[in-house]
């Protein structure tokens, strides 16, 4: 992956780029059949200018600060399809169900030595009190963390057999340095800790099933050298989503049904 250009655009000059950014072949009748309850068709907010698929977003931005986020065209892909990079966070205005629900996420990115990104689920409007995964790239070795409030999981490993014999965790395999994509499901409506599965790959329901996953909190938490005390760190408090980018660049976000719903 190339190092990348920070460049700065702020929010008033992101119409330039087109407004019908990032789909991932999750087909809008997939985006906006999510049960009822949310409308991806809402009216603009105060600084959503643009839309990535169905969803208008909103970037974040604290007191004082400008754009950090910069948009390109993804000149490989047919069609008004973008990809987004740098140092921020992005609000996706079309709400989950609920907040006691269950949904599948999409995620294609790159990161710099060092970098990573953060899916953030089942949060409020600020991406606060949610369910959140971030990828980081350290080295070879790509790291995958969980968080719920104060707790934090290391899902990346590694492994501790009944014999006390270290094994690589389950996502030793991928290369940090390649471009990853992920599908994976989130099941809010599981108490006392969400259920997460992931997946490799774009979603593909015929292929990714409950049996056939990189790593499913409800089996593999427990195998892990940290030896956590239940499957996950808990669970998100509200119905937006949303990235937090450090380092990364993002050319692919979507959420639809969840693939191993129950």
């Amino acid at each position: 992956m190339k190092a990348l250009k920070h460049r700065v655009h702020p929010l008033s000059d992101l119409s330039r780029w087109g407004v019908n950014l990032i789909r991932l072949g999750l087909g809008i009748s997939i985006l906006t059949g999510c049960g009822g309850g949310h409308n991806p068709d809402l009216a603009f907010e105060e600084g959503a200018s643009y839309k990535m698929g169905a969803c208008q977003v909103k970037e974040i931005i604290a007191s004082g600060q400008e754009s950090r986020l910069s948009f390109s065209s993804l000149d490989s892909t047919p069609g008004p399809q973008h990809s987004v990079e740098g140092f921020g966070e992005l609000l996706f205005l079309c709400p989950l169900e609920q907040v006691q629900s269950q949904h599948s996420f999409e995620l294609s990115f790159e990161l710099e030595e060092g970098g990573s990104v953060t899916l953030v689920t089942f949060a409020d409007r600020e991406l606060k009190h949610g369910f959140e995964l971030e990828w980081q790239r350290q080295g070879e070795e790509l790291r995958v963390l969980a968080r719920s409030g104060a707790v934090e999981q290391n899902w990346s490993g590694p492994l501790e057999n009944k014999n006390h014999r270290r094994a690589p965790g389950f996502f030793s395999s991928l290369q940090a340095k390649m471009p990853q994509i992920f599908t994976l499901d989130v099941h809010n409506n599981e108490t006392p800790a969400a259920h997460v599965i992931i997946w490799q790959g774009l979603r593909d329901p015929q292929r990714q099933t409950s049996q056939n996953h990189l790593f499913d909190s409800g089996e593999h938490t427990y195998d892990l050298e940290n030896n956590y005390p239940q499957s996950s760190p808990g669970n998100g408090q509200g119905r937006f989503w949303g990235l937090r980018l450090d380092g990364a660049r993002v050319t692919g976000a979507n959420f639809g049904p969840p693939l191993a719903g129950h």
